[in-house]
C-alpha cells in the first residue's frame, strides 16, 4: 500500500497503528506519532503514527490538535 500511496499526486495524510514495520514503510516522509484513547471495551491508550505528503507539512502539525 505504501507504494501506492506515494505516487498520489494531490495532497494526503493517513494514520495507521504506530509500528516499526509502517515507520519503514514510509522512512522518506513526515511522519509524526501521537497517542489515542480508545474506550469501546474498555479504556485503552494507543500509539498512532500519521504521515503526510511533504507539501503539507506547512498547513498541519499533528501536535497542534493534542
Amino acid at each position: 500500500m505504501a507504494k501506492n500511496v506515494k505516487k498520489l499526486r494531490n495532497i494526503w495524510f493517513i494514520t495507521y497503528d504506530n509500528s516499526e514495520l509502517i515507520e519503514k514503510a514510509y522512512s522518506e516522509l513526515r511522519q509524526e506519532k501521537f497517542f489515542l484513547r480508545y474506550t469501546v471495551a474498555g479504556e485503552k491508550k494507543g500509539q498512532e503514527i500519521a504521515i503526510y505528503k511533504d507539501e503539507l507539512k506547512n498547513y498541519i502539525s499533528i501536535s497542534e490538535f493534542l
